[in-house]
């Protein structure tokens, strides 16, 4: 069951962590070239001024996929140079753990946003990050207390061409005001105010949509 992870038909990346023959911490993109019941092989890059981890040095193997990523302690059995890449054989992890992907994690997009409120205020605006917490947008105007104490309804709009898996390319329900902000670090939006707000009880499905459409998005 353990070794089927390495075979996630949806697998973003591999991320080997490791320490080197010099004392140097390294932290590589590789990709799974082999597999049997109890090695594997991963195929990386030609990294300079390398030299051979020290035998049976430990390892952590990181499988980044839509759920998660997959985290594991292994042992490096050995490690190869040929045709101009590296061969790392390790030995098949034993258990896998799954770090989800954090609320907290923030990843700046701008989408097309609408705020409604239970008097018939309509607010539009254009997100500036989005988590799988909540979301954030910047106005021009204040929001008025009113606004901050009770939730509202929210509709995001993603572009087709994203491909998200959101139906019609939507993503909407309720949310309510956490914080604000003003916006220092970035020339574009200096002094503008920024206005957060959390989602509320977003459902398991979005949860996992939303996750997915994060991963995608560059750091």
């Amino acid at each position: 069951m353990q070794q089927n992870i390495l075979k996630h038909p949806n697998i973003k990346k591999i991320i080997l962590k490791f320490t080197d023959g010099k004392n140097v911490s390294r932290i590589e993109e590789v990709s799974l070239r082999f597999i049997d019941e109890k090695t594997c092989l991963y195929t990386g890059r030609v990294v300079p001024n390398f030299e051979k981890p020290r035998w049976r040095a430990r390892a952590v193997v990181s499988i980044y996929t839509p759920e998660g990523i997959y985290n594991a302690e292994v042992i490096i059995r050995s490690v190869e140079y040929a045709f101009a890449q590296i061969t790392y054989e390790l030995d098949i992890p034993k258990e896998w753990k799954l770090g989800q992907l954090r609320t907290g994690i923030r990843k700046s997009v701008t989408l097309p946003l609408t705020l409604s409120f239970n008097d018939g205020t309509e607010i539009k605006a254009e997100t500036v990050d989005l988590a799988v917490g909540g979301f954030a947008i910047v106005m021009n105007q204040e929001l008025l207390p009113l606004y901050k104490k009770f939730d509202c309804k929210y509709k995001i709009d993603f572009p087709a061409e994203l491909n998200t898996s959101f139906a019609s390319g939507v993503l909407e329900g309720n949310a309510i005001f956490v914080r604000e902000r003003t916006v220092n670090d970035d020339d574009s939006l200096k002094n503008s105010k920024v206005f957060c707000f959390k989602f509320k009880n977003l459902s398991p499905d979005k949860i996992l949509a939303l996750k997915n459409f994060l991963m995608k998005i560059d750091a």
